[in-house]
């Protein structure tokens, strides 16, 4: 796009055209987010794909929060205590992958998002150097079963509360899950079970030992039969120690990535259309299809305010930028300079002056 600029400068015959661009510089903007995702996609190819996928999700209930809030007030009317409690438990829960609760970190990114239902949540990316990807490994790390009651009282109760999906063949429509096109749950559950943990040897996909406890009986406070197949995968030690929804599952593709890295807009059809647009080459009017797809909510409003990180990834990426010979031979880039005698050389073509160019670089 620079070099296009660059030749219409030079090149008066060019043709004119009104266009509203939006730049990387732009936080949280469409070019920003594929900024970083090339960032991310650099460094997986030259360490290897991600191990652990983990979706961490801000809890409403928890007492930091509850006993921040002003007499009358609910957590939704007061979203700068919400964020900074997340934020300081995110940090928190950084810290913990960083420091080898899984193992040696060879890299980690995070992405940050709020989406209309007001509540914060982070997507986690994580390698572990020699990770052995085995059954018996994921089994050490990932559960997908209902804890004993009788045995562990307070993991039962926080994974109830927390790990459950919701029952979208009984609510159907009523539930934001269900997927009317395919008359279906868009997450697929409820799960099979499965007897053992198994690694899928075409697909590389994991499927989480599962038992069958649907003779045990478990009952909700809403009369809502529940077994092993509504799930989320998780870990207990990160369950136990923040007490809210935390998902922990093994990458099986690269797409993991992509999925962090991605816009997220769900907002009806209208929405659609305009992020078709947005990410259009063609469409001259780049400002006006973002405003048409944001939304903005106090939570991520407030998050920005306060300048918390959106997306993070442990390792420096160096950007380098090459300069495309222009295709126009008007179109010229001459830089003055100092050459090794100290004399002013004026105009120096670093088009074809290959010396002019490192010595511009090396000075």
């Amino acid at each position: 796009m620079r070099r296009n600029n660059n030749e219409n400068i030079f090149n008066p015959d060019a043709e004119r055209e009104t266009s509203a661009r939006i730049l990387k510089s732009l936080t949280g903007g469409p070019k920003w987010y594929k900024f970083k995702k090339q960032n991310a996609l650099a460094v997986q190819r030259h360490f290897g794909k991600p191990h652990l996928f983990i979706t961490f999700t801000c809890n409403p209930k928890w007492p930091e929060i509850i006993n921040s809030l002003p007499e009358g007030f609910k957590s939704t009317g007061r979203p700068d205590i919400v964020i900074r409690v997340f934020s300081l438990k995110l940090m928190e829960l950084i810290t913990m992958l960083r420091h080898g609760l899984f193992g040696e970190e060879e890299y980690l990114f995070y992405s940050v998002e709020v989406q209309k239902r007001g509540l914060p949540h982070a997507h986690i990316l994580l390698r572990i150097k020699e990770f052995e990807k085995n059954t018996s490994t994921i089994d050490k790390i990932i559960y997908a079963e209902i804890s004993d009651s009788k045995h562990d009282k307070a993991l039962y109760d926080i994974a109830v509360k927390n790990m459950l999906h919701q029952n979208c063949n009984e609510m159907k429509e009523k539930s934001t899950r269900w997927n009317l096109s395919k008359n279906k749950c868009s997450k697929n559950f409820p799960k099979k079970f499965v007897k053992e943990t198994y690694i899928d040897k075409i697909s590389g996909k994991v499927h989480y030992k599962r038992r069958d406890n649907r003779n045990e009986n478990i009952i909700l406070l809403d009369n809502r039969k529940i077994d092993n197949s509504y799930v989320v995968p998780y870990n207990p030690t990160l369950l136990r120690y923040f007490n809210a929804h935390i998902n922990v599952e093994i990458v099986n593709q690269v797409l993991a990535v992509s999925y962090l890295f991605k816009y997220f807009v769900k907002d009806g059809e209208t929405n659609k259309v305009n992020v078709e647009m947005l990410y259009n080459d063609n469409n001259k009017d780049e400002v006006s299809a973002y405003q048409k797809v944001r939304c903005v909510g106090p939570t991520d409003a407030t998050w920005k305010i306060f300048e918390y990180p959106i997306v993070c990834n442990t390792v420096t990426v160096e950007v380098l930028y090459i300069h495309e010979k222009p295709k126009n031979e008007n179109s010229r880039i001459y830089l003055n300079y100092l050459n090794e005698d100290n004399d002013f050389l004026y105009g120096a073509d670093i088009n074809n002056d290959t010396d002019a160019l490192i010595h511009l670089m090396t000075v």
